[in-house]
């Protein structure tokens, strides 16, 4: 069946893939009174800035066509010149049940999939964006396996026009 949660996260659910332990008020900043992990708007292709999330699975869920990922993001209210931009964001799927799957994302992840997110035109108004991932690209993932997800901006896509810096307030992933 399709739409069933497979879990929701929020900010503190996240670890920059480049830290040493918890470090989350280095990742995260207030937008109006809300925490929201941030994301720069990164230009060169070298510079990668990710956050990873684990979960499980739950025998609830029976995986149909794939997952989607949906994420809440605001502007950070802080550059006008944003409102109304484009971000751009790539999500990638790790089966960490996987014969060879590790925790370093070396093996048993599946495709990048990317979308864009039209920020609001008024600051501080939340957006969703919804990224669906086919379930060939999820290494075959089964219920009670280990879910995890590798989220970037991908700032230096010619398709991300947001000059400034991008919040994500929370999320979910639901079976499609």
């Amino acid at each position: 069946m399709a739409n069933e949660l497979i879990t929701q996260f929020g900010p503190a659910d996240f670890y920059r893939e480049s830290s040493y332990g918890y470090n989350l008020p280095a990742q995260s900043c207030l937008v109006g009174n809300v925490r929201g992990l941030s994301f720069q708007k990164l230009i060169q292709a070298q510079i990668k800035e990710y956050y990873n999330l684990t979960c499980i699975v739950p025998s609830a869920a029976a995986l149909g066509t794939g997952i989607t990922v949906i994420l809440n993001l605001v502007d950070d209210g802080q550059n006008s010149v944003d409102l109304g931009l484009v971000a751009r964001f790539a999500v990638t799927p790790y089966n960490l049940s996987a014969s060879g799957a590790t925790v370093d994302f070396a093996a048993g992840g599946g495709t990048e999939t990317a979308g864009n997110a039209t920020l609001s035109s008024t600051t501080l108004n939340p957006v969703q964006l919804s990224i669906a991932i086919a379930n060939a690209a999820l290494n075959s993932l089964a219920v009670g396996n280990i879910l995890g997800l590798r989220i970037r901006r991908v700032g230096d896509n010619s398709a991300d026009t947001a000059p400034g810096r991008v919040v994500l307030l929370g999320g979910y992933v639901k079976n499609t």
